[in-house]
C-alpha cells in the first residue's frame, strides 16, 4: 500500500463515559395485573432490595401521573440517576459498524478516489489517493477508534408557560427522541504510525477482523431506591398492555344458542412471569392515562406541561359513542363509554373485574384464551327503529336522500337474556347457525339476566312503510324560551307485512319529538330520551310488538304533538 498518501489534519475524540458505580440491582417482578380495553394497565409489582444500603432499579417503569404508589415500610427515598450500563448491540454490524469494530485491529476494503479528495469525518482529515480512470479497491490496516461527540448537557428549557389554549414547548430530549437515527458517515482507524484515516462508509467494500464487539456501554437514567429494608409492593397506572373481547352465538336449534367469550391479550410493556392477571370492563375514568410521571427516566419540566396540555386538548375531542375499544372517561365528554346512557335498574357495579388467574408472557407476545360458554334461550324477532327526524326546534331536517337514513331498517335480530354472571361488555359479536356464519354486530354492555338484541342480516322478507302529516294547525303560537313555536299535531302511521311462510315478531321502536297523545293501538313501552332533555320538545321512544301470520299486513296510527320554531 505504498501508493497510498495519508494525512492526519485534526482528530477530536472523546473518551468512554465513565463506567457504572459499583452499586447492587434490585429486583421488581411484576405480581399483579389488571387490563383495560384502550391499552392501559394497573401494574403490582413487588421491589426486592438487596441485602445492603441503596440500589438501582432498572426495569423498565413508565406511571402514569399521578398514579405511582409504594407501601415501603420506615419511608424510604427514590430518586432518577444517571448510571452506565452495557447495552447488547442490535444486529451488529449493520446498525453501527464503528461500535460494532471500536478497538479492534481490521482491515478495511474501500474504493479509493479518483481524484485528491479531502474526506471530512467527526473532526478528522484524511487525503485519499489519486487514481486513474476508476475508483480501485485499496486496503488499509488499523485499530478502530470511535470518535464520540461531547457528551452535551441536557437543555432544560424553562419555556414552558401557557400561551392561550397551548403550552410553548422547547425541549431538546423530546425533540432528539423524534428524530430518525444517524448512522456515522466514517470508520476511522488509527495506523501504527499514529496517524488516523477517516474512510466514507458508502466507500467500504469489506471489513477483515478476528473479532466483532456485540456489547456497548451506554449511559441511562434509573431509580436509585435508599432507606427501603424490606420487599414492598409497588403500584402504578401505565400504558402498553390490552385485552380485546369477543363473543359468538351459535344456534343449537329454534329455542337455544350457545354464547361463547374470548379474549385476545397483547403485551407490549414487559414480561412478567406468574402474574394474577384480571380484565377490566366499565366506566373508568383515568384522566391522566396518557402523561407519565415526573419520575419517568429521561422527563422534564417542559416535555411534562407539554403532555398536560394533550391531556386537556382531548377532553373536546369528538369520540365515536359506544367505542369497542374505549375505557377512558373524560371530564365533558360522554361519548365512547362502555356502559349504556341510560344503565338498566338491573345494574350491579359500574366496573367489573373478570379473574383469568395466573399468566407468563414476553414482551411483544399476544395471547388467545377461551374464557366462558354458557347455554340460553333465545327468540328470533325482527326489529324496526324510526329515527326521530326533527331538530331541536321540532324542524325536519334533512338525513340524505336513503330512505333508510329516515325511516329506519328492519333487522332480523336474535333477542336473549345475558347468561353469564358477569356482564357481557361493548364488543364484536357473531352469529352462527352450526358451521354456517350469519353475520357479525357489535354488542353493547348487557348486566347479568338484562335482556339483549343482536342484529343478523337485513329482514327482506318483513317489509315495513312509515309516513306522517301535520294537522290542526290553527292552533295559537306558543313562546318558549324566548321565541315562539307553531304547536301542530302530528299524525303517522307505520305499516308491516310478513312474506314469510311462518309468523313473524316484530317489533317497532318510533322515536318521536313531542307530546304523544293517542295511538290506534296503544305501545307496549314508553320512554323518554336522554338526548332531548334540553330540548324544545322532549324526545321520546315508543314501543310496540306485533305477531304477524304468514302474509299478514298490520298497520298503526298514532297521533302526538310538537312545537316547531315560527
Amino acid at each position: 500500500m505504498s501508493h497510498l498518501r495519508l494525512m492526519m489534519g485534526l482528530a477530536v475524540v472523546a473518551g468512554a463515559a465513565a463506567a457504572a458505580e459499583n452499586e447492587p440491582l434490585g429486583e421488581a417482578p411484576i405480581t399483579a395485573l389488571a387490563l383495560f380495553k384502550n391499552g392501559v394497565v394497573s401494574v403490582m409489582r413487588e421491589v426486592r432490595p438487596p441485602a445492603g444500603g441503596a440500589f438501582l432499579l432498572t426495569d423498565k417503569i413508565e406511571p402514569a401521573h399521578g398514579t405511582l404508589w409504594c407501601g415501603a415500610e420506615g419511608g424510604f427515598r427514590l430518586t432518577t440517576v444517571s448510571r452506565t450500563f452495557e447495552k447488547t448491540l442490535d444486529t451488529p454490524p449493520l446498525n453501527d459498524i464503528c461500535k460494532a469494530y471500536d478497538g479492534q485491529r481490521v482491515t478495511v476494503t474501500f474504493l479509493a478516489a479518483t481524484t485528491n479528495a479531502l474526506a471530512k469525518g467527526e473532526g478528522m482529515l484524511a487525503l485519499f489517493p489519486a487514481g486513474g480512470g476508476a475508483n480501485v479497491p485499496t486496503d488499509v490496516t488499523g485499530t478502530v477508534v470511535n470518535p464520540l461527540a461531547p457528551e452535551q448537557a441536557k437543555n432544560f428549557s424553562r419555556d414552558y408557560g401557557e400561551y392561550g389554549n397551548h403550552y410553548r414547548y422547547d425541549d431538546l430530549l423530546y425533540s432528539r427522541a423524534r428524530m430518525p437515527v444517524v448512522m456515522p458517515s466514517h470508520l476511522t482507524l488509527r495506523l501504527e504510525s499514529g496517524q488516523h484515516v477517516s474512510i466514507p462508509v458508502n466507500l467500504i467494500t469489506g471489513i477483515q477482523s478476528a473479532k466483532m464487539n456485540t456489547t456497548v456501554k451506554e449511559a441511562r437514567e434509573v431509580w436509585r431506591i435508599e432507606g427501603a429494608q424490606k420487599p414492598f409492593a409497588m403500584a402504578y397506572l401505565a400504558k402498553g398492555m390490552a385485552w380485546a373481547p369477543a363473543y359468538r352465538l351459535t344456534l343449537m336449534d329454534d329455542k337455544q344458542m350457545n354464547i361463547s367469550m374470548s379474549a385476545i391479550i397483547r403485551n407490549e410493556m414487559a414480561p412478567f412471569k406468574d402474574a394474577d392477571v384480571n380484565l377490566i370492563s366499565g366506566f373508568p375514568n383515568i384522566e391522566f392515562a396518557n402523561r407519565t410521571s415526573l419520575i419517568v427516566p429521561g422527563s422534564t419540566l417542559a416535555s411534562f406541561f407539554q403532555g398536560l396540555a394533550r391531556v386537556q386538548g382531548e377532553r373536546g375531542a369528538s369520540i365515536m359513542s359506544q367505542n369497542i375499544m374505549s375505557n377512558r372517561a373524560m371530564p365533558g365528554n360522554d361519548a365512547g363509554y362502555d356502559l349504556p346512557a341510560v344503565p338498566s335498574e338491573e345494574a350491579t357495579a359500574d366496573i367489573h373485574y373478570r379473574g383469568i388467574g395466573k399468566l407468563t408472557m414476553g414482551e411483544g407476545e399476544t395471547l388467545y384464551l377461551p374464557l366462558e360458554q354458557a347455554k340460553a334461550p333465545y327468540e328470533r324477532i325482527v326489529e324496526w327503529i324510526i329515527p326521530d327526524r326533527r331538530d331541536i326546534h321540532g324542524r325536519i331536517h334533512n338525513r340524505g336522500q336513503n330512505p333508510e337514513d329516515t325511516h329506519g331498517t328492519l333487522w332480523d335480530t336474535l333477542a336473549f337474556s345475558n347468561p353469564f354472571k358477569s356482564p357481557i361488555t361493548t364488543a364484536p359479536i357473531e352469529v352462527t347457525d352450526g358451521a354456517k356464519v350469519l353475520g357479525q354486530s357489535t354488542i353493547s354492555w348487557v348486566n347479568p339476566g338484562q335482556q339483549a338484541s343482536v342484529k343478523i342480516t337485513k329482514a327482506l322478507s318483513v317489509s315495513g312503510g312509515f309516513s306522517e302529516v301535520e294537522v290542526d294547525q290553527k292552533r295559537p303560537l306558543v313562546n318558549w324560551g324566548g321565541s315562539t313555536y307553531r304547536n301542530p299535531d302530528v299524525e303517522g302511521e307505520f305499516r308491516v307485512k310478513n312474506y314469510r311462510a311462518t309468523p313473524a315478531k316484530v317489533t317497532v321502536r318510533l322515536q318521536v319529538s313531542g307530546e304523544y297523545l293517542s295511538a290506534a293501538a296503544e305501545p307496549t313501552g314508553r320512554r323518554v330520551l336522554e338526548a332531548g332533555v334540553y330540548a324544545a320538545n322532549k324526545r321520546q321512544e315508543l314501543t310496540w310488538t306485533l305477531t304477524l301470520a304468514p302474509g299478514e299486513e298490520q298497520t298503526v296510527t298514532y297521533r302526538y304533538s310538537v312545537l316547531i320554531l315560527h
